[in-house]
């Protein structure tokens, strides 16, 4: 079962990385600036930013998916079926505490203009 947990991660871990090689999946903005917010510290800032988060919605969802192969494979033990049920609560509450993280950072730069 390790094995094949640890071939899923590996899989669902590189995959976005077989995408992206692909090329340039942002379209240009139609103002001629570079995607991203230009070369400034705003676009340094924000590309660490988009990857920040992208990486933390690819852990909190693959942390949701093993918790549930958790819940699935407890055989009715109360403790296994009790750790199951902690890691889904702590993966729920890591997808959104990103997400209004996101959301926020999003409200802050429109407030200061970038």
């Amino acid at each position: 079962m390790r094995k094949f947990l640890a071939g899923a991660a590996v899989i669902a871990l590189t995959l976005p990385v077989a995408v992206l090689a692909q090329g340039n999946i942002i379209p240009p903005n139609p103002s001629g600036a570079p995607a991203g917010g230009g070369n400034g510290i705003y676009g340094i800032l924000q590309g660490i930013l988009t990857w920040a988060f992208t990486i933390l919605g690819v852990l909190g969802v693959l942390a949701f998916v093993i918790a549930g192969l958790l819940y699935l494979t407890a055989a009715g033990d109360e403790n296994r079926i009790k750790s199951a049920k902690s890691a889904m609560v702590f993966a729920i509450v890591g997808i959104v505490v990103g997400l209004v993280g996101y959301i926020v950072l999003g409200q802050i730069m429109t407030l200061l203009g970038a």
